[in-house]
């Protein structure tokens, strides 16, 4: 593959990448949330709109930090919830279902922010949905 098809990214990181989930405790369970790029189309799309909301809220908060601080919030559950395209559970994985979930255990968030931007583990030679996710050799 040497011509434009190269640097495509774009089904790859809408198709997503399964992530073992961990106990808070680090214990394994045999749950996964499948996850996109950072460069798929819903994170993208959510992203635009998370900025235009974000600078809606500041101009209507007048200052008041509390308010900016919640809408910040907001809009990082949603980025959050656009990133996760499938999981494990019995629930639906709806954005409410998820975005609910992600306010309760806010841990994954920040696990979904380093594996979803992680290009290595989308598009390496090596990746495949299945296997992906599994590698423990993150620094």
């Amino acid at each position: 593959m040497a011509g434009l098809e190269l640097f495509h990214t774009r089904a790859r990181a809408n198709e997503g990448v399964r992530l073992p989930l961990y106990a808070p405790d680090g214990s394994p369970t045999e749950h996964w949330l499948q996850v996109r790029h950072v460069w798929s189309d819903a994170f993208q799309e959510a992203n635009d709109v998370a900025v235009a909301e974000v600078s809606e809220a500041v101009l209507a908060a007048q200052g008041d930090p509390a308010k900016i601080a919640a809408a910040k919030r907001e809009a990082q559950i949603k980025l959050w919830t656009a990133l996760v395209a499938a999981w494990s559970f019995d629930d639906p994985c709806t954005p409410e279902n998820v975005a609910a979930w992600l306010r309760e255990a806010p841990q994954i968030g920040k696990v979904l922010d380093k594996f979803a931007a992680d290009s290595k583990r989308f598009f390496g030679n090596d990746s495949t949905s299945s296997t992906a996710g599994s590698s423990q050799s993150e620094s």
